[in-house]
């Protein structure tokens, strides 16, 4: 699993293979990408932690940027996640 900011740069990288599709990720500057949980699964495919599901997601950049938005929202905003629908 990734934890430090330069794997999780990498697993990003990955997602994001096109650069232009990487731009969701410029609103999110307080440290939002140090708290994403990452990881390979079985096949070697990327999959992201969903902190409203609580369950593993495989990371497309729609579903990476929505955790961003969870992670931001929940913690910059201190709203209730029981109180965003997904």
């Amino acid at each position: 699993m990734a934890t430090n900011s330069d794997s999780i740069d990498r697993f990003l990288d990955e997602v994001f293979r096109d650069a232009k599709a990487k731009q969701g990720l410029l609103f999110f500057r307080k440290g939002e990408r140090r708290k994403l949980r990452l990881r390979r699964d079985s096949d070697g495919r990327v999959e992201i932690w969903c902190v409203k599901r609580e369950q593993w997601k495989k990371a497309k950049p729609e579903e990476v940027v929505r955790q961003l938005f969870l992670i931001y929202v929940q913690e910059s905003l201190n709203y209730d996640l029981q109180r965003i629908k997904v």
